[in-house]
């Protein structure tokens, strides 16, 4: 009677241990993944955020979203290329952290245009 009991604590334990094993793991997946492919959360408001700049920034200019947001996890950004609809050959990257817009380069587009038009 006594083997059955410590067998059934052994058993219980081992589920326990396995379980706990089989959270820790998954749990150190997840953070990987978000750590090298970014969070799809965080994308998807860095895609609302980047449109409202865009309009807000560049109201006189028809632009759209060609590339939707992408993580780069080595300066921890998302970034989005932007199209401006009347000149096809304008596209550019606006990047968004931590909750607001890091960087935005139509300005740096621009000038490399205009420096190969006088060329």
């Amino acid at each position: 009677m006594n083997k059955q009991r410590i067998n059934k604590k052994r058993s219980k334990l081992g589920r326990i241990i396995a379980g706990a094993s089989a959270l820790i793991i998954i749990g150190v997946l997840i953070s990987l993944t978000i750590a090298f492919m970014g969070n799809p959360i965080s994308a998807s408001i860095a895609n609302k955020d980047i449109k409202k700049y865009i309009t807000q920034t560049y109201p006189k200019q028809e632009m759209e979203i060609a590339r939707k947001a992408k993580y780069n996890f080595k300066d921890k950004t998302y970034t989005v290329l932007i199209k401006v609809k009347a000149k096809p050959e304008v596209s550019f990257y606006v990047a968004w952290k931590n909750g607001k817009i890091d960087y935005d380069e139509y300005d740096f587009v621009m000038e490399q245009l205009e420096g190969k038009k006088t060329k």
